[in-house]
């Protein structure tokens, strides 16, 4: 069990300094040596974990941002949701949108990673499953304001939990391609916005 704990620990460690050095060199400069300096760990244990056959250490990276940033933001929706007469969509975006901000190496790596999905078909199928995942939160979120109604009641949520997720996605993108705050306000109240049109038009094609 030590050891197991141990080499987590390492392979947390390495992940970490991939992302960081990535964020300050660009990811087509990470070497496993740069990552090894980056931590104060061996090239060789580097190359242990993450060259076994197959170079994973991109995707595994990936894999780590992915969880750490569902982490993130499961935590911030349960925080506010302590709190009342919230509307848990505009949460949602702005947990999100706060990620982005408060780690800007993982979300500049989150973004790559969109980048790898246009290129690779392992990627994108991977990505599919990702973004089930990422609707079905949706899903649930609009269920929880449709019942306190902040929004009227919609027949086809997951059309609706789908188009969302696509928006928050992108204006998400947005954001980081030119991050200051003027710029995160904006996307905050344009995705508010946009979620608040969208729950009016869907209603109004079902009635």
């Amino acid at each position: 069990m030590v050891k197991t704990n141990k080499s987590l620990e390492a392979k947390q460690k390495i992940l970490a300094g991939l992302i960081r050095l990535a964020y300050k060199e660009g990811i087509d400069s990470v070497t496993y040596q740069k990552v090894a300096d980056e931590v104060g760990l061996s090239y060789y244990l580097v190359h242990y974990y993450f060259a076994k056959g197959t170079n994973t250490l991109l995707d595994e990276g990936i894999a780590y941002v992915g969880k750490r940033a569902q982490e993130y933001i499961s935590n911030y929706i349960s925080n506010v949701a302590k709190e009342s007469n919230v509307v848990m969509i505009h949460q949602y975006i702005l947990g999100t949108l706060n990620w982005g901000r408060d780690f800007p190496d993982e979300s500049s790596f989150w973004a790559y990673y969109y980048h790898l999905c246009s290129r690779r078909s392992d990627m994108a199928k991977f990505n599919q499953e990702v973004t089930r995942v990422a609707q079905k939160r949706v899903e649930r979120l609009i269920r929880e304001d449709i019942g306190s109604e902040h929004f009227p009641f919609q027949n086809n949520i997951p059309e609706l939990a789908e188009d969302l997720h696509t928006y928050i996605v992108g204006a998400t993108i947005k954001y980081l391609t030119n991050r200051n705050d003027q710029q995160f306000d904006h996307v905050v109240k344009q995705s508010w916005r946009f979620a608040e049109k969208l729950f009016t038009l869907h209603a109004r094609k079902f009635v």
